[in-house]
């Protein structure tokens, strides 16, 4: 299906998707009035024998004292000779939320000594960023001689592909990972870096290249789920509008689940490990010689078959108690069903939670299911997808593009084209306020100790949870939540600053309180982010009241319905609205 013309002004955009064990960078020169067309970084250091390969494994080789070394598949290659080094893999899942990795019993690889994950994070995309930079360097955009990164090094915008489950925490992190590698200047960042979640990208990548057009019309469903390294997401959307522009949004909440190839891996892993314990075989170097096989070989090609797969041990060595045969270990058929049934059930279980949850109507017509990413080429996956689907009349399409990245490559298409027009919320968003103090109400009575006075002289309770959007809820890319507030003193009010608390919750009918009687968060309530504004452009306006007290009018704007969660400060001037930005300050990733 064509993505139809880009409209807007000429600029350069690099996409990155940072997966758990594969990452690519794509790019776009955009010109107003044509067709958007991504370019992926085809050739990475390290890996002369991948040439004409976009994907590179997701690895850095520090030394002892915390510096990075290697990169790559160079940084993998010939490990028995680095010595005194340590190998950051699967760092990843050390930004995953704690609530997802408790969820899937996660077990990151521990970090080399010395080295933060946002250190890990910043060391990476520098060098991502310096390879690109040198391929961008030798390439001539249009009719000038002059290369794209001399024309677009000052201006051109970053658009990093993130896993559905990821939110303001995750992006606090990889902003500050985007300065220190130097690929953007503190001041500018929050203008020219953009997130997108991994499905949306995906959908975008699989509009560019599946062909949709045969069926997609308007008030149609569809489902596309990004099968990727360590997450798998899956988005069910509405069609609103095919013509004269294409129009999607969300139907319900994305899922997002830990079950992508990494942790396939790790169920091999367990098992070599168990099978393989007290014996010759049981040594760290001949393990991950077998998981690497395991992961490059075995897994890629098996199908469900009952003959199961060959794994190299990387030795010659016969020991048939272990069905190792000249160095080879054979897995049964039963073996790589254990190794496969997790993750398959999680991510056919996640589908079912968003069909049901989307309100499929019941038609002839069958809903379509879209897989992309890189455990969706899984023989195994589609087979057991296939038949598990189609018993519920969901016909499962394949975009297959084995040498290409759908979420690095669809970051530049939707930074171009952005079709999704309306997103459903992840959880329920609110703040929290006062209630008034009613004696005879047995709940007040039970919370009586955490009574306090206000600055109108009312007992008011504390902890109250005012909720902005709720959880499913869909909304408009450019529609705004207000929350009115208002501030009165005394004396005459400090500019320095305001800010206001965001806190929310899984549940999607959340709870009147988020504050118990101890003033502690009621269990599956959080804190969000906290939204800081600058107020000085109210003192040149204000005027004192008839009993010399001072009030201030405004509101916070929050915009829930983009990628990126951001917000205004507005108030009124001279019968004018006017609007000034708010930061939005994530917490620390625990």
């Amino acid at each position: 299906m064509s993505l139809g013309e880009y409209r807007g002004e000429e600029q350069l955009v690099i996409g990155m998707d940072l997966g758990t064990t594969m990452s690519a960078v794509s790019y776009s020169h955009l010109r107003d009035g044509e067709e958007p067309r991504a370019r992926l970084i085809m050739k990475w250091p390290g890996q002369p024998a991948a040439a004409g390969d976009c994907k590179l494994p997701t690895l850095v080789r520090y030394d002892a004292e915390g510096k990075a070394l290697l990169f790559g598949r160079a940084a993998q290659l010939n490990e028995e000779k680095q010595e005194n080094t340590h190998l950051a893999k699967w760092f990843k899942l050390w930004l995953h939320p704690s609530t997802m990795r408790t969820e899937f019993n996660l077990a990151p690889p521990p970090l080399p000594p010395n080295v933060t994950v946002n250190d890990v994070y910043a060391d990476f995309m520098a060098f991502l960023f310096t390879h690109t930079r040198e391929c961008l360097e030798g390439t001539v955009g249009g009719n000038v001689r002059d290369s794209l990164w001399t024309r677009f090094k000052s201006t051109f915008a970053l658009c990093l592909a993130i896993p559905n489950g990821w939110d303001q925490a995750q992006q606090y992190v990889l902003r500050e990972a985007v300065v220190k590698a130097g690929i953007l200047p503190l001041d500018e960042v929050a203008s020219r870096l953009t997130f997108v979640t991994e499905a949306e990208a995906s959908v975008h990548f699989a509009i560019a290249h599946a062909d949709i057009g045969t069926w997609l019309r308007d008030d149609s469903m569809f489902l596309v789920t990004d099968a990727g390294g360590s997450t798998v997401d899956t988005v069910a959307y509405k069609c609103t509008s095919v013509s004269p522009k294409l129009m999607l949004t969300e139907a319900t909440s994305s899922e997002c689940v830990q079950a992508g190839s990494a942790i396939v891996d790790q169920a091999a892993d367990q098992l070599f490990r168990s099978k393989m314990h007290q014996s010759q075989f049981d040594e760290a170097e001949t393990l991950e010689t077998m998981l690497n096989d395991f992961e490059q070989n075995a897994k890629r090609e098996y199908d469900g078959s009952n003959d199961g797969v060959v794994v190299k041990t990387g030795t010659n060595v016969t020991d048939k108690t272990r069905n190792v045969t000249k160095g080879r270990l054979r897995l049964s058929g039963d073996e790589m069903e254990h190794i496969f049934k997790g993750p398959l059930e999680e991510i056919a279980n996640s589908i079912d939670r968003a069909v049901r949850r989307a309100g499929r109507r019941q038609s002839e017509d069958p809903l379509r299911l879209l897989t992309v990413g890189g455990f969706a080429e899984s023989a195994k996956l589609r087979s057991f997808l296939d038949e598990r689907l189609s018993a519920h009349n969901i016909l499962l399409i394949t975009v297959d593009e084995p040498t290409k990245k759908a979420a690095a490559e669809g970051a530049v298409y939707w930074y171009a084209k952005k079709f999704v027009v309306a997103r459903a919320a992840r959880k329920s968003y609110g703040v929290l306020c006062d209630e008034s103090y009613l004696r005879s109400l047995p709940e007040h009575q039970a919370r009586s100790n955490a009574v306090c006075t206000d600055d109108d002289g009312r007992q008011v309770l504390p902890g109250r949870f005012s909720c902005l959007v709720a959880k499913n809820q869909v909304i408009q890319n450019d529609s705004c939540t207000k929350i009115p507030y208002y501030h009165t003193s005394r004396g005459k009010p400090d500019f320095r600053g305001f800010q206001v608390n965001l806190f929310c919750t899984d549940d999607e009918n959340p709870g009147h309180w988020a504050i118990d009687a101890n003033f502690d968060l009621e269990p599956g309530f959080e804190h969000a982010c906290t939204l800081k504004a600058d107020m000085s452009g109210f003192e040149r306006t204000l005027q004192p009241l008839a009993d010399s007290s001072w009030r201030i009018d405004f509101s916070v704007e929050v915009f829930f319905g983009r990628t990126m969660l951001c917000a205004n400060l507005a108030w009124t001037e001279d019968s004018q609205v006017r609007k000034g930005p708010v930061a939005v300050i994530a917490n620390s990733v625990r």
